[in-house]
């Protein structure tokens, strides 16, 4: 019997460089209501990833199911359906396509609505 685990290279490489970003944009010493995120595995049939959070809004990336192209859906936390890995109908079609190979472009996208507090903007 053989345990295969699930295949995150395109996904760690994202988050090495969104936790570089973090780590330069919301650091305590320079941002005093310092904002902290939390990270959580995505595993949804062939797509796995990371779900990145702050507990209101969320962002859940890996490499897509049907391409080599990185997906980006982003939202409220509520809408990630932690228990069954899956997104609700609204954050799915607030998802973003990125190219195989563009990290930082996933990791900027993601960052701005991270960031966001106009909470209602999300669609």
């Amino acid at each position: 019997m053989e345990i295969i685990e699930p295949d995150r290279k395109v996904a760690n490489k994202v988050l090495r460089i969104l936790k570089d970003a973090v780590a330069l944009i919301v650091h305590p010493k320079r941002t005093p209501s310092a904002q902290y995120f939390f990270l959580e595995p995505y595993d949804n049939g062939r797509e796995h990833g990371y779900v990145v959070t702050d507990y209101t809004n969320a962002i859940i990336f890996s490499e897509n199911r049907n391409t080599d192209q990185i997906v980006l859906y982003y939202g409220m936390y509520q809408d990630t359906q932690k228990q069954s890995c899956r997104v609700t109908e609204r954050m799915y079609r607030s998802a973003l396509y990125f190219n195989y190979n563009d990290y930082h472009g996933v990791v900027a996208a993601g960052l701005e609505h991270l960031l966001r507090r106009d909470l209602g903007s999300h669609k």
